[in-house]
């Protein structure tokens, strides 16, 4: 068998012993051999091939064409492939990301890598004199280097992208596309996110309330955090422009009830987040004095269920009347009707008209010393009275206490403060009656039989 090959590849051994080789022919002699291996080197130049012919003679000089395979190459020459990776999260606005560029070999030549606009070229793992930036153009010299990398500093601007592109060059330069990551980001800014986490949604708070509000943004670019107290009108509480954001409320100075507090946030580029949540306010009314009276706007029938502290007070100081707003006491002895300083002292047992241009409470305190009960003469006829007690009595315990049982045919007094309408007590008839309890505070028509005289309580 004579097998002919090429210039450059040369021949090793084989499973058989070479006959002969004769420049590119090499003869084997058989002896029965179904078959053998021959081994070739192959040249030290890549990407080259050989195509190997071949005959067999056998014992009667007959020839036959060697089939199969017939051609045998060395590989292509590797190419040190570049390789971009970019960190999968996005950089902040303003701040640096590392971005690494790696080879399948150590590699020799340069990399242009290609950014936008925005983008800064910031500093590399390799030694500053291998590295040029022109414009948007970075260039790195490479010496068998099979990994760098080089860091970028973001625009100031949220939620943008730029996709970089680059080549590297071989020392033939050959230029190959750089592959891998291409795009790197700056994360959105979100808008502020404030959470109010005191007072609690729901809580009922009364004195000095401490509000706290936090931002769950995350983001760090909070302008100022306004916070107010809202029940149909608006009223600040603070302004705060750093955080820990918070401000005291004195809810001391507003009306007992709902309110809802609200939290308003601005950021560096006029994003607003806002928060709200529901509180009661709940007062207690007069801390500092033993009694109050709730006055409504519009006319009230009202009366001071013991004697004052500071006797005499007259009408227009306790009930704080104002331009517009009058009291006034019906005088049954002389049928005649006396109104604001000239009710010179208020009293119990005795009941008064006030009209109020707007709602607001009376803290009362009382004389302490006072043993003796008051009392009132009432005249048959119409008469005006008051409740003489801090508590809620039924009516029919009222004239007991009072010594008008059996003297009275009725009582009436307003079915509530400031609004028009009657409610009625008939103590022979109470089925017939539209109230059966004595209010703390309210006034009240008494109809009497006879003159008689009317207890309070010490």
């Amino acid at each position: 068998m004579i097998e002919t090959i090429c210039d450059g590849w040369t021949y090793v051994e084989s499973s058989i012993d070479l006959f002969d080789q004769t420049g590119n022919d090499l003869t084997f002699v058989l002896a029965g051999d179904p078959t053998f291996t021959y081994t070739l080197q192959a040249p030290d130049t890549y990407d080259t091939c050989c195509t190997i012919t071949g005959i067999f003679r056998d014992m009667d000089q007959n020839e036959f064409g060697i089939t199969g395979d017939s051609e045998v190459c060395t590989c292509e020459e590797p190419v040190p492939t570049p390789i971009r990776a970019i960190p999968d999260e996005c950089v902040d606005a303003g701040e640096n990301v590392v971005i690494e560029i790696g080879f399948s070999m150590p590699a020799t030549g340069v990399v242009v890598e290609t950014i936008c606009d925005g983008w800064t070229y910031v500093e590399s793992s390799l030694d500053p004199g291998d590295v040029i930036v022109l414009g948007n153009d970075i260039t790195f010299t490479l010496v068998e280097v099979e990994v760098f990398t080089y860091t970028l500093q973001a625009p100031d601007t949220p939620d943008t992208c730029c996709t970089i592109t680059g080549t590297f060059m071989d020392p033939l330069q050959i230029l190959w596309p750089v592959v891998g990551d291409e795009n790197v980001c700056t994360c959105p800014d979100n808008p502020p996110i404030p959470d109010i986490i005191t007072p609690a949604n729901g809580a009922t708070v009364e004195g000095m309330v401490t509000v706290n509000v936090v931002d769950l943004s995350g983001e760090g670019d909070v302008l100022y955090c306004l916070i107010e107290y809202l029940d149909g009108t608006t009223g600040e509480i603070v302004n705060d422009t750093t955080a820990p954001y918070s401000g005291d409320w004195d809810t001391t100075a507003v009306p007992n009830g709902d309110y809802t507090i609200r939290a308003t946030m601005e950021d560096g580029i006029g994003q607003i987040g806002t928060d709200e949540i529901t509180v009661t306010v709940d007062n207690p009314v007069c801390p500092n004095s033993d009694w109050y009276l709730e006055l409504e706007a519009g006319w009230n029938l009202v009366s001071v269920p013991k004697m004052l502290e500071g006797a005499p007070v007259n009408a227009t100081t306790l009930f704080n009347l104002v331009m517009g707003e009058d009291a006034n006491y019906y005088d049954a002895a002389t049928g005649t009707w006396v109104s604001n300083n000239d009710i010179t002292d208020v009293k119990p047992c005795q009941g008064y008209w006030v009209l109020k241009s707007a709602p607001e409470t009376i803290c009362i305190d009382f004389e302490t010393g006072w043993t003796e009960p008051p009392v009132q003469e009432l005249y048959v006829g119409w008469n005006i009275i008051g409740h003489v007690s801090t508590d809620a009595w039924s009516a029919e315990e009222f004239l007991g206490i009072t010594g008008l049982e059996g003297k009275c045919t009725m009582l009436k007094t307003l079915g509530a403060q400031g609004e028009i309408g009657w409610a009625y007590y008939y103590p022979t008839a109470p089925g017939l009656s539209t109230f059966v309890d004595m209010t703390p505070g309210y006034g009240y028509w008494i109809a009497v039989t006879e003159d008689t005289v009317m207890f309070g309580t010490a």
